[in-house]
């Protein structure tokens, strides 16, 4: 499955090419990417999307059983978030964010679940920006500040401008075609991360933090 694909049929209702090119810039699409934020290496778009080169995949794991044997030995059981800051997965989640949404740091690993984790948390963003002017722009730099790496940003930015990512999510969203049968029946996707629902795709709505639901806040 393309990560186009992955990302359309994983998150919640947000900017796909916002989360297509955060993908691109950290992981490059290799869903079992695991770094600090130290380790970001920021440069120009070009760089951060054409240099995704043999030897800058090969320092990252090649299995999800690798990718966890790393994040374990990074965040050991009762490392504090505050001190490590450890980025994972497709689109880089940060490993505090999972027991947010009643998840484990290395469920981030599986590409829905951490699509929909990041999908969420952008939505909220994108919320919290409103109708200001440029609405991408503040939820990308939230987003961005939330990981701690704010340098991101612009360098997400540029693979957007650069590539020309807005025309082809565009196409390659309107030539796509999701059957409703077929989304029912599959075990996996953003309406079955957190809890089955028969809801279709218009009717999901972002999971539910753990937080909110002890507050009674609203479920999916």
């Amino acid at each position: 499955m393309d990560l186009l694909t992955v990302l359309t049929q994983c998150s919640v209702p947000t900017d796909i090419t916002l989360l297509w090119s955060l993908a691109l810039t950290f992981s490059h699409g290799h869903p079992y990417t695991v770094m600090t934020v130290d380790e970001l290496a920021y440069g120009s778009a070009e760089v951060a999307v054409d240099a995704a080169s043999a030897s800058a995949l090969d320092e990252r794991p090649l299995t999800r059983v690798q990718a966890a044997a790393k994040l374990r030995s990074m965040v050991p059981p009762g490392g504090s978030p505050t001190t490590v800051r450890v980025l994972v997965g497709l689109v880089p989640v940060p490993s505090s964010w999972a027991s947010l949404y009643q998840q484990r740091e290395e469920d981030l690993l599986e590409p829905c679940t951490n699509v929909s984790i990041a999908s969420a948390q952008l939505s909220e963003f994108e919320e919290l920006c409103g109708r200001s002017h440029d609405a991408r722009q503040c939820a990308l730099e939230r987003y961005a500040a939330a990981l701690g790496a704010p340098l991101l940003a612009e360098v997400v930015r540029d693979t957007i401008e650069q590539q020309g990512l807005d025309a082809s999510a565009e196409a390659m969203l309107a030539s796509a075609v999701f059957a409703e049968q077929s989304a029912n029946a599959r075990p996996w996707g953003a309406d079955r991360i957190f809890v089955p629902t028969s809801k279709t795709p218009h009717e999901r709505r972002r999971p539910t933090k753990a937080s909110e639901s002890a507050r009674g806040g609203h479920g999916p």
